[in-house]
């Protein structure tokens, strides 16, 4: 995911409530046209400082470095785990495509997601595209992970609500983001499983390589 930050998902619910009825605005206002094609683009964070060197030379921390993907398969799996924690918001979430991510030696990573989400907002459908990347920096304490730095101004969102764009606004850094911040994770020569909060419920994140 791309997967929801740590604490962000009942504030990514909001959020995509609000782009639904900013949307409904938008198309009941003069002038406005449900065929609109074109999609529009969040503006991505501003880039953040130099990152700091990492400290990922631990044995759990080694057993991280190299190139991770997570199918559709197991986003949908996660996504189901979010679904489940956002009940009664009114929101939920379908996902297609996949995401990887990159885990370097230096401390570096980069989140590349190549996902589109389809968010049903009490019956109305948006359709979130989340494409390029995330990158920052990580650190390792034991079984868990968190980062800095983190920059989306290679994070390319667009939004679409019955065909026509709209804006996607905060949408993308609380829905788009990597799944590292403040998680836990286990690891293996071919499995990597992230554990994050969501809505006070632990939702995992399973990738291979």
């Amino acid at each position: 995911m791309p997967s929801f930050r740590i604490g962000r998902a009942v504030a990514a619910s909001a959020a995509v409530a609000t782009l639904a009825l900013a949307g409904c605005a938008a198309e009941s206002g003069p002038g406005a046209s449900a065929s609109a094609s074109a999609s529009a683009s969040a503006t991505p964070s501003a880039t953040p400082s130099a990152m700091p060197t990492a400290s990922a030379g631990t044995s759990e921390a080694a057993c991280l470095v190299g190139d991770w993907t997570a199918g559709e398969a197991d986003l949908a799996a996660y996504y189901d785990q979010v679904n489940a924690a956002l009940a009664g918001t009114g929101a939920s979430f379908t996902p297609a495509g996949s995401a990887s991510l990159s885990m370097r030696a230096d401390g570096t990573y980069s989140w590349l997601p190549a996902v589109q989400l389809t968010a049903d907002v009490s019956g109305t459908r948006i359709l979130i595209d989340l494409a390029g990347s995330i990158d920052g920096a990580y650190t390792v304490n034991g079984d868990a992970i968190a980062t800095q730095n983190d920059s989306t101004e290679n994070l390319q969102i667009t939004a679409t609500i019955d065909g026509a764009s709209t804006e996607p606004g905060t949408i993308g850094d609380q829905i788009g983001g990597a799944p590292l911040a403040s998680s836990t994770f286990t690891c293996s020569a071919s499995t990597l499983v992230l554990t994050s909060q969501v809505a006070d419920a632990p939702a995992t994140t399973t990738m291979h390589r």
